[in-house]
């Protein structure tokens, strides 16, 4: 009974942990792995959490990156004016480190066009 109780005790809590793992990977709220497979696309009001996601998984050649000032920067406004597709992950109240990971992160997978940078 010693043997089976304890079996039982980390069986249960390893099915229910891999099972939540799981469903986190396939809804993937963040962008982190992959696009949305069985939903539609949606996006956290903090681009902190989805800039990887996005981008890693999105095809934009130009991205607008800042600080609150260009956070509401149109990017449909600067694909009209300036050409190529565009993205915001501005990042309100971001520091220059946090802008400087983010760009370190584009650079090491695209080479961009175009960035606006504040």
């Amino acid at each position: 009974m010693d043997k089976k109780f304890c079996i039982i005790s980390w069986a249960i809590p390893l099915f229910v942990g891999l099972f939540l793992v799981l469903i986190l990977y396939f809804y993937d709220p963040f962008l982190l792995y992959h696009k949305p497979y069985f939903r539609e696309e949606t996006y956290s009001d903090d681009i902190r959490m989805q800039a990887k996601g996005i981008i890693k998984h999105y095809n934009f050649d130009s991205y607008i990156l800042g600080t609150s000032m260009l956070a509401n920067t149109s990017a449909k406004e600067a694909k009209e004016k300036l050409g190529g597709e565009w993205v915001n992950i501005s990042m309100s109240g971001s520091t220059f480190r946090e802008r400087a990971t983010a760009m370190r992160y584009l650079f090491g997978i695209k080479q961009p066009k175009q960035i606006l940078y504040s």
